[in-house]
């Protein structure tokens, strides 16, 4: 299957991508808000642990980390077929698509590539629904929000206006040829 992949740095064609979508830092700072909420002080110290982690300069976003653990949580339990995304590569099946990621990034992928993806059924969701939460809501409107959307997003339902995204395990994912923007 054919599909494009939006990189923050060059890439050769003939490679293949392995995940990178968290930084080791920002794994573990993941799984500490993750293990905080499955504790008794939950959500609150979650919240608490997230903007100490935020405080300290870490590029972690609050938000960020929540809908990560969500959806982890909400794949786990609802739909465990689906790939994890933490061990995915991301990649659109259009230039439109991985345009508007970009946009997404604050253009922070400078680098568009045409990729094959060789595995037989790549999931595809659509990131709109898991990216507009209101991050000045109360923390509870949020997680409402999020696990509201994030069912639509792991069931791969789309929006009016999808960015789609294809979540394929890593290492399936082969840089064929540099494309322009």
């Amino acid at each position: 299957m054919k599909a494009y992949h939006a990189s923050q740095v060059p890439l050769e064609p003939g490679s293949l991508l392995e995940s990178r979508f968290f930084t080791p830092q920002n794994l573990f700072h993941v799984h500490a808000i993750e293990s905080a909420m499955n504790e008794g002080s939950g959500v609150l110290k979650a919240v608490l642990l997230a903007e100490h982690i935020r405080s300290r300069g870490n590029s972690l976003h609050i938000q960020f980390a929540f809908n990560e653990v969500l959806l982890e949580r909400m794949r786990v339990k609802f739909f465990p077929e689906r790939p994890a995304r933490n061990g995915s590569i991301f990649v659109s099946p259009t230039i439109a698509d991985a345009s508007a990621f970009r946009a997404l990034t604050s253009n922070h992928r400078p680098h568009l590539y045409v990729c094959e993806i060789e595995h037989d059924e790549p999931f595809i969701a659509d990131l709109n629904l898991v990216t507009s939460a209101n991050p000045l809501a109360p923390i509870t409107t949020q997680i409402e929000y999020l696990e509201t959307n994030g069912q639509r997003y792991w069931k791969g339902d789309l929006t009016g206006e999808p960015i789609r995204e294809i979540l394929a395990p890593s290492g399936t994912v082969k840089v064929t040829a540099r494309a322009e923007w």
